[in-house]
């Protein structure tokens, strides 16, 4: 199941990618893909090559790869994790 995570998380990698180049949509999502694969294989690479045996490799890549993404979203976000947004105000018609 950890496919799972992964596959939602380049869902959302790739909308993202979308909304700033909405004119070359299509090749943002497509590099987006081919640098998620790319990455996805090196680290894959990496890890497999290290296996001795034990789930220690394993563990250490994980550690080592969760620590980089949440790197990279400290500094996209601008170190803001969090940030409150105003609801937009939404008229109902009287009934």
């Amino acid at each position: 199941m950890p496919l799972r995570s992964h596959d939602s998380q380049a869902h959302a990698a790739t909308q993202t990618a979308g909304f700033r180049m909405s004119h070359i949509a299509g090749t943002a999502s497509s590099l987006a893909g081919f640098y998620s694969t790319v990455a996805g294989a090196i680290a894959g690479t990496v890890i497999g090559r290290s296996f001795d045996g034990t789930v220690r490799p394993l563990l250490i890549g994980i550690t080592v790869l969760c620590a980089a993404t949440f790197a990279t979203v400290l500094f996209t976000e601008k170190f803001r994790l969090i940030s409150h947004k105003a609801a937009p105000e939404v008229k109902v018609p009287c009934q």
